[in-house]
């Protein structure tokens, strides 16, 4: 069962913070007040201090009050008209005459600001409640809101009506908040080099043969002549070097390539491009979920008419 209440430590103005169900009516909120939330507000932070935000403010009675509530949606009318102050959130969405964003972060960082006037209110006895049921067409169209501009969300501020706070706020844990960070993709490819006594004729079994792309190739590099083969669907690829600076290694038969191909029809295909000998596997098992065939240099691949996984 989930604690609701608030973890001790909290600071009570966010401790007690409430989204009232209803307004007291007949306060109001004076002058100063009013200076005092929207200086909150001028003081949130913004990326690189852009300040991408504006307000429309209604105070009960005026004219503008009025003209916000009108398009208040109905469910929202039923408590928003009885609070003191409507403050129409609007955000700087884009540079005035010109389709470029204002900033990346606007949207955020209005959502900063009304935050701070929200955390104001709250600290000076008032209560703030954030709502978006509005018709946000029209209301822009009603204060001619300029098209750079776009009104997002209104705050209603007064006092909360008696017993009109919502009892039992429901939080998820905090357990529930973080997300685990992804594990750190310490390997981001594989290379699996070997030396061949014949470059030109591995280059050919494993690209025209096996049908694998030759994604890299270079001469002369310190001694030596080299390919990259790929592996396709995946973040590994073959290297096979020759050079005179030693000998080849040997092969074993228990030194295997083994490529899952899917299907038989495709195994055909490759044993018939490859022509390479087909030769019977040390390990039994390769030999009955494929076909075991050698390389120039006498190592093994083995080509399954299937798939793998973990």
């Amino acid at each position: 069962m989930v604690d609701d209440r608030p973890r001790a430590g909290l600071h009570p103005v966010l401790r007690d913070r409430r989204s009232p169900a209803a307004f007291d009516a007949e306060l109001r909120v004076t002058d100063v007040q009013l200076e005092v939330l929207l200086e909150a507000a001028r003081w949130a932070p913004s990326a690189g201090n852009s300040q991408p935000w504006s307000f429309v403010v209604g105070r009960r009675g005026d004219e503008t009050y009025s003209r916000i509530v009108r398009h208040l949606a109905a469910s929202s009318t039923r408590w928003a008209a009885g609070a003191a102050v409507l403050v129409v959130n609007v955000c700087h969405r884009s540079v005035e005459g010109t389709d470029w964003a204002y900033s990346d972060f606007s949207f955020y960082d209005l959502g900063q600001a009304v935050a701070h006037m929200t955390i104001q209110a709250s600290a000076m006895g008032l209560a703030a409640r954030q709502f978006r049921a509005f018709h946000k067409d029209a209301l822009t169209s009603e204060l001619k809101v300029p098209e750079h501009l776009e009104i997002t969300t209104i705050t209603a501020i007064g006092a909360a009506a008696p017993a009109s706070d919502s009892a039992g706020r429901q939080r998820r844990p905090v357990s529930d908040l973080t997300l685990p960070a992804a594990p750190r993709e310490r390997i981001g490819a594989v290379r699996i080099a070997r030396q061949t006594a014949n470059l030109e004729k591995t280059v050919a079994f494993y690209r025209d043969g096996l049908g694998l792309p030759l994604i890299d190739a270079f001469a002369g590099h310190a001694g030596y002549d080299g390919v990259m083969i790929g592996l396709p669907g995946t973040n590994t690829h073959l290297e096979f070097t020759a050079t005179t600076h030693g000998v080849p290694p040997v092969p074993h038969v228990e030194d295997l390539i083994v490529l899952y191909l899917g299907d038989r029809e495709t195994v055909d295909e490759i044993l018939a491009a490859a022509g390479a000998p087909v030769v019977a596997s040390a390990n039994p098992y390769w030999d009955e979920v494929g076909v075991t065939i050698e390389d120039p240099d006498g190592f093994r691949v083995v080509v399954v008419a299937g798939s793998w996984s973990q």
